[in-house]
């Protein structure tokens, strides 16, 4: 139900559902690109779900293909180098044009009119309702196409560079916006260190995990506030998703695939942790401890596995991706490359 509710909001069959996202900002409730990144990424574990379960899935898998290609060729700017806000005709925006400028504010005000006039001049041959992809607000969202993994690895790595820097990153993370470069948030943060780090780049999440917690116990004992650094909720579910992802899921590597009853371990640490450890950590039908050391001879990792769904280790060496099955109950990978763009 949830997947066919999702898809109906698809009104006019260009497979982008409607809708404002998680932005809720004024004049931006057309197709947002977080809407369509997490519909394509729903589609898909819906499709595969169902035919786990040998019930027919549908058309899912071709919708979720067909809205990723979508996305990486409609939302995609390749003048900018980034991808766009929301995906509209230019008939849609012009009729938003007031409501878009009305929520300006700050030194981003007149940049933005700036930006909105000039993209609009630049659509004035085409039909007016020819939709395409507008990059209006420069929010957070941006970065979530790379935080799913549906980016091809040259869009990544132009996004993500472009926004390893003072025009997306404050002092205390990401910023919302980076039309505004004011206000950051776990969330953003969060979301732009997972795609640093699944697409390889852990120092660069780590430097964004670091601003985040200087910000910790500003608000409340033991806790980094929504809104950084010290207001909004103190507890939200979004700031453990924003140091449990990139940690525990790419700098550990630790991704459990319980369809397939395998457990991966795939570390990819930060050139400035030689030593790192995570004890009993609960995954599938077990729990999980790894020992990472990193010396002038090469990397090596200690696991030790309580379950019994198999577990296999994963990295790059010279060059050439290796696959290795662990030891029943765990042991020591010795290794001398590892999957990284540092």
């Amino acid at each position: 139900k949830s997947a066919a509710w999702l898809r109906a909001q698809d009104e006019d069959g260009d497979c982008f559902p409607g809708g404002y996202g998680i932005i809720e900002i004024p004049g931006l409730n057309s197709k947002m690109l977080d809407t369509a990144v997490y519909a394509a990424s729903a589609y898909r574990s819906f499709a595969r779900i169902s035919a786990l379960l040998g019930n027919d899935g549908g058309d899912y898998a071709a919708l979720s293909e067909s809205l990723i290609r979508r996305i990486n060729e409609s939302m995609w700017d390749d003048e900018e180098g980034l991808y766009c806000d929301t995906f509209t005709s230019a008939a849609d925006v012009q009729s938003r044009r007031d409501e878009i400028l009305g929520r300006l504010y700050g030194p981003g005000a007149e940049k933005g009119r700036r930006m909105l006039d000039a993209a609009l001049e630049k659509t004035s041959g085409l039909p007016p309702d020819e939709k395409r992809g507008w990059l209006l607000n420069r929010a957070w969202i941006i970065s979530t196409p790379m935080e799913m993994g549906i980016a091809p690895p040259w869009q990544a790595e132009r996004a993500l560079a472009r926004m390893h820097g003072p025009e997306f990153q404050g002092p205390y993370g990401a910023y919302l916006s980076g039309l505004y470069q004011d206000e950051a948030m776990t969330i953003s943060t969060g979301v732009m260190a997972a795609a640093q780090a699944r697409y390889g780049y852990p120092d660069r999440a780590l430097e964004l995990l670091q601003r985040m917690f200087s910000a910790f116990n500003r608000s409340a004992p033991g806790c980094i506030a929504e809104m950084l650094p010290d207001y909004g909720c103190f507890v939200q579910a979004w700031t453990v998703y924003a140091v449990m992802v990139p940690i525990a899921g790419y700098f550990f590597g630790i991704q459990p695939n319980a369809a397939d009853n395998q457990l991966i371990i795939r570390p990819d640490m930060p050139r400035s942790w030689p030593r790192a450890s995570l004890e009993r950590v609960r995954v599938l039908d077990g729990e999980l401890s790894i020992q990472y050391v990193r010396d002038k001879d090469g990397s090596r990792c200690h696991i030790a596995f309580t379950g019994q769904t198999p577990v296999f280790f994963e990295y790059r060496e010279a060059g050439t991706f290796r696959r290795v099955p662990a030891p029943p109950g765990g042991g020591e990978i010795i290794f001398r490359g590892e999957h990284t763009n540092n």
